[in-house]
């Protein structure tokens, strides 16, 4: 696979030339000021995913399907900002240091 490179400015006027180089599997990196901020691939230049490629990469936790705690959904009023205002250390909107 080649990676051509062409600048944004050359893009709008070159730009069937990169759908047609990404279609044959090339890639073409588009530069902005020098820099290359992004790049032109095809959809299909990936190929498919196979399922188990890398066994053990993501791991689910034991815990994962179980219900998630009351406090989750309501707030704990020890914890939470709104309820408790002095919670993380915020003070009274009268408190001045």
């Amino acid at each position: 696979m080649a990676i051509i490179t062409m600048d944004v400015n050359e893009l709008a006027t070159r730009f069937a030339d990169a759908v047609s180089i990404t279609e044959r599997g090339d890639e073409v990196v588009i530069t902005a000021a020098g820099q290359p901020p992004m790049r032109l691939i095809s959809m299909s230049a990936g190929g498919l995913r196979i399922l188990g490629m890398h066994p053990g990469a993501a791991v689910m936790a034991p815990d994962f399907d179980d219900p998630l705690p009351d406090e989750f959904w309501l707030g704990d009023p020890h914890t939470d900002p709104l309820q408790n205002p002095d919670a993380f250390g915020n003070k009274s909107q009268g408190e001045h240091p």
